[in-house]
């Protein structure tokens, strides 16, 4: 049983691989090149020739080797820090955070505990933040720093301060959502949440300590850093949603897609109180798409963003994620290529995109593995090509949430049971 399971685990790895590299393309190109010196090996019987063309040959090879063992090693670094995969998540938590998505007459369940379903925008929200209080890691987390650290050595990391969750109440009688908010920093985020399944030691990892299920700890009772992330799923004008694709040096979900817009919630200054009223992190949100697809304020503005609730992701032990839909149906996709100047940032920063694409939402079928395949426009051509994605675990949460959304179906023209066009 073992050896079955880590035979699927490596087929997985090797699959992701595959498909996030185009290792076929490099394949053929290496056969040819390869080919081509042989032959010219074969006409020359000039020594010095033949033992030049076998040095090339022996570069190229040794060049390619060394690329794919860094590729898998970059990728199994993901795996070996995170549990990814739903199987092993409901080992700890059993069927308790099942849910299901459906698409154009598929379905894949996930594995997520939604905290707050915003169903029809009646709540009003309040952030009571404390920037004088600051998280402090646990004495057996800090004992181990240095080895929970070191599970990120593929990852380009940097430090800066975050907003951390410590609690929350729903209040249904006032219709009121308070969210208690304090300080921690990214490192903290890089030691707990984001190394929850390293193997400390023979069978001891941070969740078979803190979070061994069959029910994640109150969010209050939390001994990881929980900083506040932001997701958003951005459409343009006909139902196209903008979907980045992670670098290899990312922290998280390397070679994946994510939601339009994965981000922590991003603070200036640390000893500043968060300000918010009824507009909860949406401010926030709009200044992220403005930095990132180059798309005017004032079109933003002119559309819908909605709030669509937050939820806890368990393959991270709980770190806490806010959901939105921004829907622009003013902003087309010739628009949207046009006014790009620069998506993809060269500035080291973490968790960099290193393409975009541009895909349809409507036609999204998940597979059993839990990729997703539909349609996307090729950014220079614009032609249509039908895609297969892996994807970050947050962006399923995402879709869930807004598959709840009627409203914004429609607005989209999304039905989760009808076939693909």
């Amino acid at each position: 049983m073992k050896f079955r399971y880590y035979f699927k685990r490596f087929y997985r790895l090797l699959t992701n691989f595959l498909i996030n590299h185009s290792v076929s393309r490099y394949i053929i190109l290496f056969l040819l090149y390869a080919g081509l010196i042989a032959l010219i090996l074969i006409l020359l019987d000039n020594e010095i020739w033949v033992t030049l063309l076998s040095t090339v040959l022996g570069f190229l090879l040794g060049s390619i080797f060394l690329y794919f063992i860094k590729a898998l090693s970059s990728i199994a670094e993901d795996s070996q820090k995170i549990m990814f995969y739903e199987k092993e998540m409901r080992k700890y938590y059993k069927n308790n955070y099942d849910l299901l998505l459906k698409s154009n007459g598929t379905e894949f369940k996930i594995v997520y505990e939604p905290l707050f379903i915003n169903l029809n925008d009646e709540f009003k929200y309040r952030v009571d933040d404390n920037p004088n209080k600051t998280f402090m890691l646990d004495d057996f987390i800090y004992s181990n720093y240095n080895a929970l650290f070191h599970a990120h050595e593929n990852s380009f990391v940097a430090n800066f301060d975050t907003v951390r969750l410590d609690d929350f109440v729903i209040d249904n009688d006032s219709k009121q959502l308070i969210l208690k908010t304090s300080r921690s920093t990214f490192f903290n985020h890089l030691v707990t949440n984001r190394a929850a399944d390293l193997r400390i030691q023979k069978n001891v990892t941070l969740r078979n300590v803190f979070e061994y299920g069959p029910y994640l700890k109150p969010i209050n009772e939390s001994a990881f850093a929980n900083h506040i992330g932001i997701n958003a799923l951005v459409f343009l004008k006909g139902g196209w949603v903008l979907f980045p694709y992670r670098r290899k040096d990312s922290t998280i979900s390397k070679n994946k897609i994510t939601s339009s817009i994965a981000s922590r919630l991003i603070i200036k200054d640390k000893t500043q109180k968060l300000k918010y009223d009824d507009n909860i992190f949406i401010e926030d949100l709009h200044n992220y798409i403005i930095g990132k697809y180059n798309i005017p304020i004032d079109v933003i503005k002119s559309g819908v963003t909605s709030f669509l609730g937050f939820g806890r992701n368990i393959y991270e032990a709980g770190k806490p994620q806010f959901y939105y839909a921004v829907i622009l149906n003013n902003y087309s996709v010739d628009t949207y290529f046009s006014n790009l100047q620069r998506v993809i940032k060269n500035s080291k920063t973490i968790d960099v995109d290193q393409e975009i694409f541009v895909c349809s939402f409507k036609d999204i079928e998940y597979t059993k593995q839990g990729f997703i395949k539909t349609y996307c426009l090729l950014n220079k051509t614009k032609k249509k090509k039908i895609m297969l994605f892996d994807p970050e675990k947050s962006m399923l949460n995402n879709f869930y949430h807004l598959q709840l959304r009627d409203d914004l179906k429609n607005i989209l023209r999304i039905d989760n049971s009808t076939s693909a066009s």
